[in-house]
Order: C-alpha cells, then structure tokens, then sequence
C-alpha cells in the first residue's frame, strides 16, 4: 500500500507504464538454474557414455522444454502488465480491470510468493472478488513501482474508494503494530529460543570437534553421543529422550530445524513467554521422542530438534484457535494458513522419505498443541503470574506422563542398536582380516609357482597357516549377529561361507595330497563350487551397493 495518503497519490504525475519479464527475477532466476541443469544433464550423458547420454538426453530435453515454457514472457515481448488510464491489464488474465471495477489494490507477500491483489466491488448480494497476479517474473526493486502506478490511476477515478482503502490499511498497519508492540511490552526479553538454538549449534559443533561429518554423519557416532533407540532407553538410558533433541543429521537437518523454529518459536515466547516456551519446546520434544520408540526407534536410531519444533508450532496453533479473536484481523488467518502449510507439507515430505521420523513429529505436533491449550498467554485479561506459573506446572506434568505411558508401552526393542553398531564394527575389522589372509595365500601360490615355495613346504604352511586363520574368521563372523534381512547381513554370511569353504578345501586338497581317493577328490571339486558361489555372491552385493550408493 503507498505511503502517501489519497490526495497527494492523485496529485503524482499519471504516466502509463509496462511492467516486463526480466531475468533478474524469481522466475528468470529459476530459469537460469534449469538451464545449467540442461547442460549438466547433457556434459554427464557424454561423459558416462552411450547407455547414459540417452537418459540424460531425454532428461536433458525435458527441463529444456519446460524452461522454453515457463520462461516465453521473457523472449515475446508482451508485458507482464500495463496500467494506464483505462485500467490495469495482466498477462493471463483476458479481461481489462478498469478502475471503476476496483475497491483495493496492494501487494501480497505472505503466501507462496509476492502478489498484486486486486480486490472488485462487491456486486450487491455476491461474496467479493479479487485478482492475485504473481510478480515472480517482475524484479523485486519494480514491484513498489508498480503499486504505485496502479494506485495512483486508481486514485484518479476512484478517489473516494482510493482514500477508504488507504485509511483502511494505515488503520490494520497501526493495529498490528500496536499489537506487536504490545507482544515486546508483555516479554521484553526473549533468551529462551535462542539459548536453545545455541545449545543445538555448539552440539553440532563439538560433533564436528570429535571428527563426525558436517553433512552426513554416521548413525553409530549419532548413537555414542546420545542419540535416541528403543533398545537404549529399555535399557535404561531414559536420558536419550534428551540428548537426541540437540543432535543432528548434519548441517541441512541443523538448519532447517532452526529455521523452523525461528519462525514460530518468536510468537510463542512472546505469547507466553519464556518459561511457556520451554515447556511447549521440551516438553513436545521428550513426548515426540517417546513415540519415536514404537516405531523408527524400534530398529534404528533418531536424532533432531523436529519433535519440539513441531509441539512449538502445535503450541502456536492451540493459540490462535482459542484466542484468534484477541489478534489482528488476518493475522490469525495468516498464521493457520502458514501453519497449517508447514504441517501439511512436512508430514507428507516425512511418509514420502525414508529416514525421517514422523512418529516424533506428529507426536511433538499433539503434545505441542495439548501444551498450548493448557497454557496461558499473555494477552489474556487474567493472565497473573501465579496462574501462568499454575498452567506450567500442569502442562509439565501432563507431558511428563504421556512420555512415561509412551516408553512403558513400547513393545521390545527388534533390534539391540548397541550390539548391532558393536557387530558393524567387528565386521569391518574382519573383513580386513579376511583380505589380508586372502593376500597372504595367494602370495604363497605365487612363490610356489616362481620355485621359491616347495610343494611340501606349501602344504605345511596350508595346514599350520592359512586354514587355521580362515576357520578362525569364519567363527567371528558366525558369532555376529547382523540381520540377514538387510545387504550387510548377507554379505556377511557369503564372506563365513567363503572363509569356511576356502579353509575346508584347502584340508581336504592336503588329504588329498597324501592319499588321492575319488571320494576327496568329489569333495575338493565340491568344497571348490563352494567357494566360488559364496564369492560370486560377495561380487554380486557389492554391486547391488554400488547401485544404491548411486
């Protein structure tokens, strides 16, 4: 809305003007990066080969073909929109606005990107009507620019209407920042949300300290830091439910979650202040983790900040759906609309990916918004100390009940993390055990064929050596108990069943060497299609990794 009032926007000079794509915009941004996509697509499919250049091609095309669509405004040379005297016309839209249909014109940030709004008169006994026009195509600095004009042609042959709209928008202008104000009166000093904040960061990073990757660190590192796993807290480490509400899956997960958290976390400390945030924050926090344990927690590991950005956000919406009467007209409304958005979006996002814990989620969004309802903010009429300081208490213990309930009722652990993680550990060392004794055999049948090793002294050392090392592996492997429905499991029992085929061919072929019976010689030729199937099963999980790491 301009700043000026009615009549000096009326006496502003009334120049008609076209308002055009650029690239310097939204849009043309956007553009720009599909276009670096396209020749990305194309470099990849000719530096992978012929098989890729096909795929990368077609993918290549279609970003291509979607740019040349989306990006047409900027090479026809038709203008986004044009206002002069005889109204506003936009790309899009087939009819003319004319002024005299117009009770309102302003630019609308809030929601998915900035817009001109065009409210109509209403006609008699018709819910009024309006024009949202995206400004994504139009540079940011021209957007002021063109309210501008728009208004002042409005003002021009609607002078009437165009002083109401103004005294209309200086009134919410003024509503709103009384109201805000009011909200800093009521807490002054916001340390909670960022004390909080802070402890997250400087967790990630004195994880960055101990070696953990910034962007993608190991579930096991996550776990030895005091990430949150059913089979830990029946154990009896309760102060998981904690810890894991500072830990994070790397930078992007830090960052999001704090993002987030700036967003609503500000209004709740502010409604009910301090000591009310860190009851919603913790306290949605501890219950959403505690619902984690029925279900990603029963197998695996997690970690984050989200259970209690959620209940912060569940918190803000018990709010406004009690008292959205007591805030400015369109606040409430913007708020459920952008709450409701961030909700909606971040479950779906959650059942649609692998390795985000919703459980947390939706039980921090319950507990957040039970927290807010029995809460008292600020604002309200009797909001005393005492009864504030009451309604803490209350929400505390209500919370703290439901994460006893939720961790008494988890069904068992599937999975012991701690022992599983110990077996993943043990199972490299061996792996690398496994690769050395290999090497050292195939060393000795190297020396054997050159005629440093005699065939009596390769014997010996098959006998002494090599198959007392490979029958010990194949009993350390035998002894992990990695789950044999997931890749590492498998690839586990074909490296025993290696190691232990290998260390029974080579006492069979040493019997053999001695007394030669058809009976050895159908076990060598049997315990050899042994060895050679465990070890095309190794090749083949490999691949089948290399597959997902791509």
């Amino acid at each position: 809305m301009p700043e000026e009032s009615g009549p000096s926007a009326i006496a502003l000079p009334l120049v008609p003007a076209e308002f055009l794509a650029t690239w310097r915009s939204t849009r043309g941004f956007m553009l720009v990066v599909m276009g670096l996509f396209t020749a990305g697509f194309v470099f990849m499919g000719f530096i992978l080969g012929e098989a890729a250049l096909l795929i990368f091609g077609i993918c290549a095309a279609v970003v291509a073909l979607l740019a040349v669509a989306l990006g047409k405004p900027l090479w026809d040379g038709v203008a986004m929109f044009r206002v002069g005297p005889e109204g506003l016309i936009a790309r899009g839209v087939k009819q003319t606005i004319t002024w005299n249909q117009v009770a309102d014109v302003y630019i609308d940030t809030r929601q998915s990107g900035p817009h001109l709004v065009v409210q109509l008169v209403p006609e008699p006994g018709q819910p009024a009507k309006a024009f949202r026009l995206s400004l994504n195509m139009v540079h940011a600095k021209l957007h002021p620019v063109l309210l501008q004009t728009a208004f002042d042609f409005f003002a021009s042959q609607s002078g009437e209407r165009a002083l109401r709209s103004v005294q209309a928008h200086v009134q919410e202008a003024a509503v709103h920042e009384a109201f805000d104000a009011k909200l800093v009166q009521l807490t002054p000093r916001v340390w909670a949300m960022p004390a909080v904040m802070l402890a997250c960061a400087a967790v990630w990073a004195a994880n960055l300290v101990s070696g953990m990757s910034a962007m993608q660190p190991g579930a096991d590192e996550l776990y030895r830091w005091g990430a949150n796993a059913a089979s830990a807290v029946q154990a009896g480490q309760w102060w998981r439910l904690l810890t894991a509400m500072f830990l994070h899956g790397g930078a992007i997960h830090l960052a999001l979650n704090m993002y987030a958290l700036w967003e609503a976390g500000l209004m709740v400390t502010r409604l009910f202040g301090n000591r009310g945030f860190l009851v919603a924050y913790f306290g949605a926090g501890l219950v959403g983790n505690a619902l984690s344990l029925h279900f990603s927690g029963q197998s695996g590991v997690s970690v984050g900040a989200s259970g209690a950005v959620f209940g912060v956000a569940g918190t803000l919406l018990a709010a406004v759906v009690q008292h959205g009467g007591k805030f400015p007209m369109g606040r409430s409304k913007q708020m459920l609309t952008s709450l409701g958005i961030f909700i909606f979006y971040s479950l779906v996002y959650g059942f649609s990916r692998q390795g985000i814990d919703n459980a947390a989620h939706i039980g921090g969004l319950i507990a957040g918004f039970v927290a807010g309802c029995l809460l008292v903010e600020k604002i309200e009429d009797d909001a005393t100390p005492a009864r504030r300081n009451k309604a803490a208490v209350i929400a505390s213990m209500v919370c703290a009940a439901a994460v006893l309930l939720l961790v008494h009722f988890t069904p068992p652990a599937k999975r012991n993390v701690a022992v599983y993680f110990a077996d993943i550990k043990r199972w490299n060392e061996l792996q690398g055990e496994l690769t050395l004794t290999v090497r050292s055999l195939k060393d000795d049948s190297v020396q054997m064929k050159e005629g440093k090793l005699d065939g009596a002294a390769m014997l010996n050392r098959l006998e002494t050596v090599h198959a007392p090392a490979l029958r010990r592996i194949e009993s350390a492997f035998a002894s992990l108990q990695l789950p044999k429905d997931e890749l590492v499991g498998r690839y586990a029992d074909a490296q025993r069943r290696y190691a232990g085929a290998m260390a029974d061919l080579m006492a069979t072929d040493a019997q053999r060497s001695r007394a030669p019976t058809p009976e050895l010689t159908e076990k060598t030729r049997r315990l050899s299609a042994e060895a050679k199937e465990a070890s095309a099963a190794m090749d083949a999980l490999n691949a089948q990794a290399a597959r997902k790491e791509h």
